[in-house]
């Protein structure tokens, strides 16, 4: 877990400080109708969410429970972080090729080399275990915690001083889980490869809800190829 926090904070050391990060992440959010809100966690340096390879644990449990605190939020994240990809770990016995072939294309995004099928489950295992995460999976993270949760995430990414894209993550790609009623969305402010939750107001969640669906079923936005992104 040293060497995944170790990391995280090299890569971020020039993100925005969460200070100026979260009001852009709420206006931003809210010019696409999704009322939110400061997390209520304390802010410790540049950071909300700790930079410890468990960020998007900690948004997904601080957006479903923001009541947890210290040890006892560390222990709902562990549980989530092992649940969450030991259960997908066991779908992967049971995947398809053409199942195998989103989830290769996921983990291979701008790289040349494509992993093969023992690599990533090798990854996985050894991210299950102790939280440390190499990156070479790309955004398969996402991808596990929101169709674990059966929860769509809006992902807003963040560059410099300004937001450079918003995308949807689909919960029903890996787990499928067309059937099933889908929960709240999860708001999260992405930089490099952290992380950091924008909780959606209380009175918001039904209609980020129903704003997650109007964009699925819209015309003018398409799901990228393998990725199960719907672009905003």
């Amino acid at each position: 877990m040293e060497k995944a926090k170790a990391i995280s904070r090299s890569e971020a050391a020039d993100c925005l400080h969460v200070t100026k990060l979260i009001p852009l992440g709420i206006r931003h959010a809210a010019s696409l109708g999704i009322l939110c809100r400061w997390p209520s966690l304390p802010i410790n340096g540049n950071e909300i969410v700790p930079m410890n390879g468990n960020c998007i644990w900690t948004c997904f449990t601080h957006a479903n429970n923001p009541t947890l605190r210290g040890a006892n939020l560390e222990q709902a994240v562990w549980e989530l972080r092992v649940r969450a990809v030991g259960t997908f770990i066991e779908m992967l016995k049971l995947f398809d090729e053409e199942q195998w072939s989103i989830l290769q294309a996921i983990g291979t995004g701008d790289a040349e080399v494509t992993l093969s099928r023992d690599e990533i489950r090798q990854e996985m295992e050894k991210y299950m275990e102790s939280g440390e995460y190499s990156g070479d999976l790309g955004d398969i993270i996402l991808n596990i915690a929101a169709s674990f949760s059966q929860q769509p995430v809006l992902v807003i990414e963040v560059k410099g001083c300004k937001v450079t894209n918003a995308l949807w993550v689909d919960p029903n790609e890996i787990f499928g889980g067309e059937n099933k009623s889908l929960g709240f969305p999860v708001v999260v402010l992405k930089q490099l490869n952290h992380c950091e939750v924008l909780p959606i107001a209380e009175e918001a969640k039904d209609t980020a809800r129903m704003k997650y669906q109007q964009w699925k079923a819209s015309e003018r936005v398409g799901v990228s190829p393998g990725l199960s992104l719907i672009h905003i």
